[in-house]
């Protein structure tokens, strides 16, 4: 368990990475035309939800095959190795909605591709 003093710093990062929610939401109202923007609201709400449930058996399977098996307590042990690959998954998830982002087009504006 996480000491209390980490309570604050690991809230803060939470609430400062969930923003980019809502800006999927507004990319979404600004890109989408009105007839289907309830369609693109649920599709990016559903996209949240589906990659935890597609990302977190990943990122599982990847620690199962660095398992050794170690137990401590009846809970696998795992080597930090195993951590460090799995979290590549995400790194790596991140990179690619950060290349998304930059070749998405808003209305009205040249992306920063297209800029070069």
């Amino acid at each position: 368990m996480a000491p209390l003093a980490a309570f604050w710093p690991i809230s803060f990062l939470i609430g400062f990475n969930v923003g980019g929610m809502s800006v999927s939401f507004a990319a979404v109202r600004d890109i989408v035309p009105p007839q289907v923007r309830g369609m693109g609201a649920g599709l990016i709400n559903m996209g949240a939800f589906l990659g935890a449930a597609v990302v977190q058996p990943l990122f599982g399977f990847i620690l199962d095959t660095h398992w050794k098996g170690d137990m401590l307590g009846g809970i696998r042990h795992y080597p930090v190795e195993a951590f460090h690959e799995a979290m590549l998954l995400p790194c790596g998830l991140i990179a690619v909605g950060f290349l998304g982002s930059l070749i998405m087009k808003e209305p009205g504006r040249v992306s920063a591709i297209e800029a070069q």
